[in-house]
């Protein structure tokens, strides 16, 4: 398989067990860089897979097909780290572009620092409920389908929505348009090096990982070579979501938590609800605590679930 991002031929596989399709992920040594070939060939996936056929089996919460209000309410209480990445950069005046909005979660958190948010995603039910809660204009069509004038934005972000693009390099080149000169570009891709995988070998979560959406799998070395020939230059920083107990629970367990929300909030213990109120708040405020450590020991070293790539456009 051709590597996206040096174009030399590898033949490494990395795995050809997936959760859903069937199918081999070659990995490409020199970039770093995972990629998915398919088995049999499908179509290209654009506004019509995303917004009727994807959430029917990428969810929220175990057996049910997740809308976009509960995507919202799920996901937004959870956007602080991504703003503060960003957040002395920001000023009243800019304008700001969220490809892959979703359902308008980090627009939502970022909406009082600019004058202005916008967003795109194939998803429509999604893009209403954006515009709908943040007050702001949305699309589900492609950028340069829009009435959007190039050079128009002070920062474009795009949040987990790179890996499932069959061109990114492309896709970035006609993004990179409508970014002004001295813009920002801000992107989150989950990391090929996931802590589970990467720290626990978890087999579970590897055939959990793997799948037919993501079409490729980036470290930092890949994510920052690929900003680099798009003609960005930046630093590439770390994001853990999910908790200290998901990470348990997978060891352990060898499955997903039943809901999303329950590893994506602050840690809970199975406490008796018998239990005496101060006994259960130390314990509560020391499984937190252990959170916080846990996660920045992540970011530490540089094994976190998803990794970002914040920059601008090098100088010519």
């Amino acid at each position: 398989m051709k590597c996206l991002i040096c174009k030399t031929n590898t033949s490494s596989i990395t795995t050809t067990e997936l959760r859903r399709g069937k199918g081999s992920v070659y990995f490409c040594e020199a970039c770093d860089l995972g990629m998915l070939q398919l088995q049999e060939k499908q179509e290209k996936r654009g506004r019509e897979y995303y917004s009727k056929e994807y959430r029917k089996y990428y969810v929220s919460k175990i057996g049910h097909e997740t809308n976009a209000e509960e995507m919202f309410n799920i996901s937004s209480p959870y956007q602080k780290d991504r703003v503060d990445l960003i957040k002395d950069k920001l000023h009243p005046d800019m304008k700001l572009l969220d490809i892959g909005c979703s359902a308008g979660q980090f627009l939502y958190a970022v909406k009082p620092y600019v004058s202005e948010i916008v967003g795109i995603d194939y998803d429509e039910k999604a893009t209403k409920h954006a515009s709908s809660v943040c007050d702001c204009k949305t699309y589900s069509t492609d950028i340069q389908d829009t009435d959007i004038n190039e050079g128009y934005f002070d920062i474009i972000c795009m949040f987990q929505a790179l890996e499932h693009v069959e061109e990114p390099l492309n896709l970035l080149l006609t993004v990179k348009k409508y970014l002004k000169p001295d813009g920002l570009f801000y992107i989150e891709v989950p990391s090929l090096y996931d802590p589970l995988i990467s720290l626990y070998e978890n087999k579970a979560y590897w055939r959990f990982f793997f799948h037919d959406a993501h079409l490729f799998y980036f470290s930092p070395k890949s994510l920052a070579k690929l900003l680099d020939l798009v003609g960005f230059k930046g630093d590439v920083h770390f994001v853990q979501d999910y908790n200290f107990l998901n990470h348990m629970n997978w060891i352990y367990a060898n499955t997903p938590q039943d809901d999303s929300e329950e590893g994506l909030s602050d840690p809970r213990l199975p406490l008796s609800s018998k239990l005496d109120k101060n006994k259960h708040a130390k314990l509560s405020s020391w499984i937190k605590k252990v959170d916080r450590e846990y996660k920045a020991i992540l970011k530490e070293i540089g094994l976190t679930e998803n990794i970002s790539f914040i920059g601008s456009s090098k100088k010519e």
